[in-house]
């Protein structure tokens, strides 16, 4: 895969401890385990994300763009550093694979430093790298999808590809052991509901109820009406209400 010039390739840190699978297991719980509470949380229910985190930075994102369209290398060093996670677990949620997450973020990374002329940067910067992550993901699926097909040779052979869940610890403090057990098997069901939605209505669950994106920022990232976006959503919190009945009140 190509470089950008001056740029290590996106890594997790420490490449050498990620070569051991149990310190790669730590580090995909501790990347997941903050959205596994936001979840928990009732955001599914429909309940609006601060965007406290997005005010003020005007000003810090005029500069960075300034530095990036002069192709400074330390300006595509910080945006790595500043959105890999983000982007990385976004990433995750569409494709369920932790790797293959983690080597589409070094592609939408890439993509990001060969159109950065094309950026007019009326939208954040994030929203602008979601974007590009978003159809990244797209890309692959369906890739992963063809090459599933040709492979098959009859109903039952096994699916290419295909992993074991990832086990997520979710964070608690000061709750007792079984409280703890429930609220890591409520977190199972909820990403197992959300992995069993169609690509297209899980794509707004993710930007909307995880990302915290607004309708028309998603409409941007999707390309499509912002009454499609709330339509989706609609459906998609629907279906995911019928697939948690019983588990989530």
């Amino acid at each position: 895969m190509s470089r950008i010039p001056g740029i290590r390739p996106l890594r997790l840190k420490n490449r050498a401890r990620m070569q051991n699978p149990s310190s790669r297991k730590r580090v995909k719980n501790r990347h997941l385990a903050a959205q596994d509470d936001f979840l928990l949380a009732g955001n599914l229910s429909g309940q609006k994300t601060s965007k406290g985190v997005k005010s003020g930075m005007a000003s810090e994102q005029t500069e960075l763009l300034e530095r990036l369209r002069q192709r400074d290398e330390d300006a595509f060093a910080e945006l790595v550093r500043t959105y890999q996670d983000r982007i990385v677990n976004m990433i995750y949620r569409m494709l369920h694979n932790y790797d293959d997450a983690v080597e589409a973020a070094q592609e939408v990374f890439l993509k990001a430093f060969r159109a950065i002329d094309k950026f007019e940067g009326k939208s954040q910067v994030y929203t602008w790298l979601c974007r590009i992550a978003m159809n990244t993901a797209t890309s692959i699926r369906r890739s992963k999808r063809r090459r599933t097909e040709e492979a098959m040779l009859s109903l039952d052979a096994p699916v290419a590809g295909r992993e074991e869940p990832i086990k997520r610890e979710i964070a608690s403090s000061g709750v007792g052991p079984a409280e703890n057990a429930e609220r890591r098997e409520l977190g199972k069901a909820v990403h197992g509901a959300i992995e069993r939605l169609e690509e297209d209505f899980r794509a707004v669950v993710v930007l909307k109820d995880i990302e915290g994106f607004g309708y028309g920022e998603i409409s941007e990232i999707l390309s499509i009406p912002r009454g499609t976006v709330k339509s989706r959503l609609h459906r998609a919190r629907l279906m995911l209400r019928d697939l948690l009945q019983g588990i989530v009140g």
